[in-house]
C-alpha cells in the first residue's frame, strides 16, 4: 500500500513534514493548510491500519489560528470526523511545541464539503 493510495496526492513525500503516533493515532503534519484541505482518503485503506485515527494537520494560511486539521476514523466507524477533542488533545501540545505566534489553542477543522468549522 502505498501513500499516494491512501491519500490521493501525488508526491506525499513532497508535502509531508511530521509523522508521530500516539496511543491511539497517528499524527501527520503536512506542508500547508491547501494540503490538509485537498485530502481525499481512500477510506477502505486507511481502515486496515491498526489505529484509532489518523490526524492530519499543518500550519494555517490564515494567522488568526494556530492550526488547521482533519481528523479520520474509518476503523473506529467514522470516515471524517469534524469535532474530534481526544485529537485535540494531542494536537494542542504538538502545536504548542512549534509555536511561532497566534494564540494557542485556537484552530480550524476544515472537514470536507462542510466548509470551515472554528473549534
Amino acid at each position: 500500500m502505498n501513500e499516494k493510495s491512501i491519500w490521493g496526492h501525488s508526491d506525499p513525500s513532497g508535502v509531508q513534514k511530521y509523522v508521530g503516533k500516539n496511543r491511539w493515532d497517528y499524527l501527520g503534519e503536512v506542508d500547508s493548510e491547501k494540503t490538509v484541505r485537498g485530502l481525499k482518503p481512500n477510506f477502505a485503506l486507511l481502515a486496515t491500519i491498526p489505529v484509532r485515527g489518523v490526524m492530519v494537520t499543518s500550519r494555517p494560511d490564515s494567522r488568526a489560528y494556530d492550526f488547521v486539521s482533519r481528523f479520520f476514523g474509518p476503523r473506529s466507524g467514522i470516515n471524517e470526523d469534524p469535532v474530534t477533542g481526544s485529537a485535540h488533545c494531542c494536537l494542542g501540545p504538538f502545536w504548542k511545541a512549534r509555536r511561532t505566534g497566534g494564540v494557542y489553542g485556537i484552530d480550524f477543522m476544515v472537514p470536507a464539503g462542510s466548509g470551515l468549522s472554528g473549534t
